[in-house]
């Protein structure tokens, strides 16, 4: 049987919860969050934020990007002597 969590859960472990890939999300964890109505609120807070920053849009780099990089690029070669 698992232990139950005797403290609310931290960030990374919330961030767990709602990773759907994530497998090392324990029992104790769901357990927990069904239990916490602190760590519940605090998991559909963390849910809102994420499809709120989902629904942002991806602009592309302009294509000039990668040419203003590579002029800050100093690029130094190494000569063995021997």
């Amino acid at each position: 049987m698992t232990q139950p969590l005797t403290r609310h859960l931290t960030e990374d472990e919330l961030d767990l919860l709602l990773d759907d890939e994530a497998q090392v999300v324990t029992l104790a964890l769901r357990a927990h969050v069904d239990a916490c109505i602190e760590c519940q609120q605090a998991l559909r807070r963390a849910g809102e934020i994420v499809s709120l920053l989902d629904a942002l849009p991806h602009p592309a780099p302009s294509g000039a990007l990668s040419d203003r990089i590579m002029q800050e690029v100093h690029v130094f070669e190494h000569v063995s002597v021997t």
